[in-house]
């Protein structure tokens, strides 16, 4: 049970580091929206 969630998390983190940049790209983007929202 304990190794099959440690596998899976393994997976997940792999996934992750190949799509964080593009995680921080959209969070920039979606920030610097609000921003321009907010200045309104």
């Amino acid at each position: 049970m304990f190794f099959c969630m440690a596998s899976s998390v393994h997976r997940i983190r792999a996934k992750l580091s190949r799509t964080t940049p593009l995680v921080l790209m959209a969070i920039a983007a979606y920030a610097e929206i609000v921003d321009r929202i907010c200045k309104l």
